[in-house]
């Protein structure tokens, strides 16, 4: 039987022979282990490649804080957070719009439906909840996740719809509103008519 070798760490067998203690065969383990301790008592500097390995390896692999943690925002909601989060708007209440480039311009938009007893598609969810940019994924999750909310607000609305457009313009064949939310008020066949009026009429 070879002698034992018995050493602490995991990178010990980095360390070189000179460093760990040899055992005959007749050693019982408790005598090992003290030996150990003792020799742990007087440790020998590890060599400069092994400080310089250590610091690669604690460079290498940074342990986050809890800022960082924090920091880091949420997936996009599915459609079954969409559903447990949506509320039906009122009848005759939905408004629509689409063509709105400008972050101002939407703003808005929304605004003149609060002014006007109206409501928009993000009154139908919690605050916020609509806001994409508070989300982490890809733009393929970003538009299903867009889609997700307008559908369920547009299957949610009854009676008469309003739709504002950008002044002078149609939506565009791959709008969320040409693709999703008119398809779904036309399927649903709970909507009496969509009354449209140009962005304009909300300035002011």
């Amino acid at each position: 039987m070879k002698n034992m070798h018995i050493f602490s760490g995991g990178i010990a067998m980095l360390l070189g022979e000179d460093v760990v203690e040899h055992f005959d065969d007749d050693i019982t383990f408790s005598e090992a282990v003290g030996r150990g301790s003792r020799q742990l008592q007087k440790p020998r500097s590890p060599p400069p490649f092994l400080l310089l390995l250590l610091s690669s390896i604690v460079q290498a692999s940074p342990v986050p804080t809890p800022n960082d943690l924090a920091r880091r925002k949420p997936s996009f909601p599915s459609l079954d957070d969409c559903k447990a989060k949506f509320t039906a708007p009122p009848k005759d209440k939905s408004l629509y719009f689409t063509g709105l480039k400008a972050r101002k311009d939407v703003n808005k938009a929304k605004k003149y439906a609060e002014d006007h007893g109206l409501v928009h598609v993000s009154q139908s969810y919690p605050a916020q909840f609509t806001d994409p940019g508070q989300y982490d994924g890809t733009d393929a999750e970003r538009r299903a996740f867009q889609e997700n909310f307008s559908r369920l607000y547009a299957e949610g609305t009854t009676g008469d719809a309003y739709l504002m457009l950008d002044d002078g313009k149609s939506p565009a064949a791959d709008s969320i509103f040409q693709t999703v939310e008119f398809p779904a008020m036309r399927d649903g066949a709970k909507v009496a008519k969509i009354l449209q009026f140009p962005f304009s009429e909300s300035a002011g």
